[in-house]
């Protein structure tokens, strides 16, 4: 979309997760809420699903934008393992994902009751988290 003569896109396509921008805004605590398991497949910017939407984004939005895309890619995989790292000089941070059991939760996921039963189980991993 454009506004005021500049290009604007959801953040999402820029940084997934933007635990490292605010690790360099000075962010002393972040607590990262995340749809995806802890123990996740890494995200490969060679798999064919990833070439396949790059191609469609730099048809219809350019070049720019699915660079952005691809560092996207990169800058995910590195969440979780700044998350496991704990740091004396650093920030706190902390994730909660989605416990094991939960329903897988994709970006096309519809269905109500996994949505639910997901959030659920999310938000009770994350009050275990914050009271620890």
């Amino acid at each position: 979309m454009s506004l005021d003569g500049k290009l604007l896109t959801d953040g999402g396509i820029a940084e997934q997760i933007p635990l490292p921008s605010a690790i360099a805004m000075g962010a002393t605590h972040a607590l990262v809420l995340t749809t995806g398991r802890h123990n996740r497949a890494r995200k490969d910017v060679a798999h064919i699903e990833h070439r396949l939407e790059r191609q469609a984004i730099a048809l219809w939005y350019g070049e720019a934008l699915a660079r952005a895309y691809d560092e996207r890619r990169v800058l995910i995989n590195k969440v979780p393992d700044a998350l496991d790292t704990p740091s004396a000089n650093g920030p706190l941070l902390q994730g909660a994902f989605v416990p094991d059991g939960a329903p897988a939760i994709k970006r096309l996921t519809k269905d109500h009751g996994d949505l639910q039963a997901a959030a659920k189980l999310t938000e009770e991993a994350t009050k275990r988290l914050v009271a620890a």
